[in-house]
């Protein structure tokens, strides 16, 4: 016998949206966006006659019923499923992990964020009365 708890449960869990879209753009310039799709491209010629799937820019969803728990990856590879469009990736629906993720950033970005980074941690040491030459 199924308890009240677990039958509202069930009919939450069936009442869950899972997005396809966040209303930010596939990229922040052209290079990236360029990157993307000749990645994509190219991925998806090398593995044309597979049982594989590549997606950009796609949400993946990891835990049923909790759509904000997800990753938007520039790129991902799936193997062992069939190829075709698919609005999102719900881990539990397709039962396979990626192989490949892929995210693709720009040099410049790259390094400012890293400075970025240690700038901050830079702040914490100091702030916990380390001096970060010491490490």
């Amino acid at each position: 016998m199924t308890s009240l708890l677990s039958q509202t449960a069930i009919s939450q869990r069936a009442e869950v949206t899972y997005p396809s879209s966040d209303g930010e753009p596939l990229a922040e310039t052209s290079v990236h966006v360029d990157a993307i799709i000749n990645t994509v491209i190219a991925l998806r010629n090398y593995l044309e006659g597979q049982q594989a799937i590549v997606l950009a820019d796609q949400f993946l969803y990891y835990v049923q019923g909790f759509p904000k728990l997800r990753v938007a990856p520039d790129v991902m590879v799936v193997f062992n499923v069939p190829p075709g469009a698919r609005d999102s990736y719900r881990l539990w629906e397709e039962g396979q992990l990626p192989a490949v993720i892929l995210a693709l950033e720009e040099a410049e970005a790259a390094l400012e964020q890293a400075q970025a980074r240690s700038a901050r941690l830079e702040a914490r040491l100091r702030a916990l009365g380390e001096d970060p030459a010491d490490f």
